[in-house]
């Protein structure tokens, strides 16, 4: 019995492994693939465009390419080709994995992302020598995957405006001058006379209670003839100064001239101005006093000593 059920149970287990697995292996494959069966490949589009429709001869221009992921899945291994029409040359292109030659520009990328975008700018000239009303056209060309996308731009050379020659130039101007002239002529003129300038009078200012001095009366000449000049006089001869007498000697001491009507010297009355008889004076009279004095030193100290 034991042996019975578990053989039902491996054989129910075994029923419902079976079911489960022919239920979700279907609905994996419709969840991974899209809605009509087929897995999705990659898809890029790409786009060109030029910077000037007309440009002249030798003018610079650029060539814009947009390259956009617009599939479910990243693009692997893609190239893009663009080769340059005659008469323009490529000078640059600017983009990550892109090279220029002059007709050609070759860019290659391991991978574009989905959803993802890039953009290169080719730098081009168009040839001085190209002639003007021709259409360039180029095409980029973009592989990946083993399929393509193309786009074309194109432009048309313009004619470059004719230069006027400098003799016509001149000659319009000339007639420009002409007319100007005719018609300065034909129109009245008014006369514009300008007054001649008249200064004015400087004013005086004349100094408050000043008296104007009046003219001095000039001598009228007269007829009478110009007396002759005077001789001049001599000049008279002056008398010699008196011979001055020369200072009398001084008199010897003890004499003077005082009271000489001639001027001698005659000896001094009294005692004379030496002031030697002042002198030996002096001395006698300090004598005394000395003598005086130790007389009277004397008599007190006896005095003294016989009281004792």
């Amino acid at each position: 019995m034991r042996v019975t059920r578990r053989s039902q149970q491996r054989a129910a287990t075994a029923s419902l492994v079976s079911a489960a697995t022919l239920f979700a292996l279907p609905a994996a494959a419709t969840a991974a693939a899209p809605a009509d069966g087929a897995p999705t490949p990659p898809r890029l589009k790409v786009s060109k465009r030029v910077s000037d429709r007309t440009p002249l001869p030798g003018q610079r221009i650029t060539y814009t390419v947009v390259i956009r992921n617009v599939g479910l899945v990243p693009a692997y291994n893609v190239r893009l080709t663009d080769r340059l029409p005659e008469g323009v040359s490529a000078t640059s292109a600017r983009a990550r994995g892109c090279r220029a030659a002059r007709t050609v520009v070759r860019c290659r990328w391991a991978h574009l992302r989905y959803r993802g975008s890039m953009t290169v700018a080719i730098a081009a000239v168009v040839d001085k020598k190209a002639r003007p009303g021709k259409r360039l056209t180029n095409t980029a060309v973009l592989s990946y995957g083993g399929r393509t996308a193309k786009s074309r731009a194109s432009f048309v050379v313009a004619r470059p405006k004719p230069v006027k020659p400098q003799k016509a130039v001149a000659t319009r101007a000339k007639e420009r001058d002409e007319a100007a002239v005719t018609k300065a002529e034909a129109t009245p003129k008014t006369r514009h006379v300008t007054q001649p300038h008249r200064p004015q009078p400087a004013r005086r200012t004349e100094p408050a209670n000043t008296p104007t001095p009046k003219p001095t009366p000039t001598s009228k000449p007269t007829s009478k003839p110009t007396p002759k000049p005077k001789p001049t006089p001599k000049p008279t001869p002056t008398s010699k100064p008196a011979p001055v007498d020369p200072a009398p000697s001084p008199c010897p001491p003890g004499m003077t001239r005082a009271q000489q009507p001639d001027g001698a010297c005659a000896p001094v009355q009294g005692l004379p101005r030496t002031g030697a008889s002042v002198n030996w004076l002096v001395v006698l009279s300090l004598l005394v006093l000395g003598a005086g004095s130790v007389i009277v030193v004397g008599s007190h100290v006896r005095s003294s000593r016989s009281r004792h």
